[in-house]
């Protein structure tokens, strides 16, 4: 009586967790060991605080789209464009890293530099704050 209780008690703690898991993921890329399309995203930058609850960052607004800066609502996460007067005094960065064709590339201005050349996979690169 006590092995059917163990099993009843193993049985519904899995069926839980599988009802419980997404499928957010295609099966056949996680099976030939790919990361699911715009899995990796460069992380924002800080350029500047307005005030103690909007943020402005320098980030893309899509995986696809260009970075320029945005207006985030640090509470609802919100994101909506500066207004002139938000930005003055901030310009975007004119040194830049990215992932392209899963190398590094560093850009400073309008001079671009290929920084890594190897079959590695580089995730979420960017400068360190100090």
């Amino acid at each position: 009586m006590k092995q059917y209780r163990v099993l009843i008690a193993v049985a519904c703690l899995w069926s839980t967790a599988v009802i419980a898991q997404k499928k957010d993921f295609d099966d056949k890329d996680l099976m030939a060991g790919r990361a699911p399309k715009n899995f990796y995203n460069q992380l924002p930058n800080v350029v500047k605080w307005v005030d103690d609850e909007r943020v402005i960052l320098f980030t893309k607004a899509h995986p696809d789209s260009a970075a320029k800066n945005w207006l985030m609502d640090v509470k609802s996460g919100k994101m909506s464009e500066p207004t002139a007067d938000m930005l003055k005094g901030t310009a975007p960065p004119t040194k830049q890293v990215a992932v392209r064709n899963g190398d590094l590339y560093y850009k400073n201005g309008s001079e671009e530099k290929r920084i890594t050349n190897d079959k590695a996979e580089e995730k979420n690169p960017m400068f360190s704050p100090d």
